[in-house]
């Protein structure tokens, strides 16, 4: 089973693919964990369609009451309605975290020592500007 890393703050950030500029825009969600964890990115897709829309409004209801966005703008606008985790469990798919689960009621007692090796180049995104998003 995944350790499960507390959440000490979160970041929402537009982002728009550099390869692709005319894909829907996705919300890029940076998780800051227990000190000395590098941040695990999630890219969330409120205006895509299918599966990563489905995704989305999974998440964005486990987060908030609110009525679902169209689109990344949005749901931007609206991430003060959003309640942060206190903890969250990862695993790494390639070279990209995957969030597995999340807890909205308690932190871990003892904070979490990930090995940075395990997160690199996952603080700003893919590591190639180019690169498409790992979904």
């Amino acid at each position: 089973m995944s350790q499960w890393y507390n959440v000490e703050r979160m970041k929402y950030e537009v982002w728009t693919s550099k390869r692709d500029p005319s894909k829907p825009k996705t919300l890029k969600v940076t998780y800051y964990l227990d000190k000395g964890v590098d941040p695990v990115d999630e890219w969330v897709c409120p205006g895509h369609q299918g599966f990563a829309r489905e995704k989305f409004e999974s998440w964005w209801k486990e987060r908030t009451s609110a009525p679902l966005p169209v689109d990344a703008e949005e749901a931007y606008e609206m991430t003060d309605q959003l309640i942060q985790p206190k903890a969250i469990q990862y695993e790494m798919q390639g070279k990209y975290p995957r969030i597995t689960r999340c807890s909205f009621r308690a932190t871990v007692e003892e904070p979490a020592k990930g090995r940075k090796e395990e997160a690199q180049g996952t603080a700003d995104g893919p590591g190639d500007p180019g690169e498409e998003l790992p979904f």
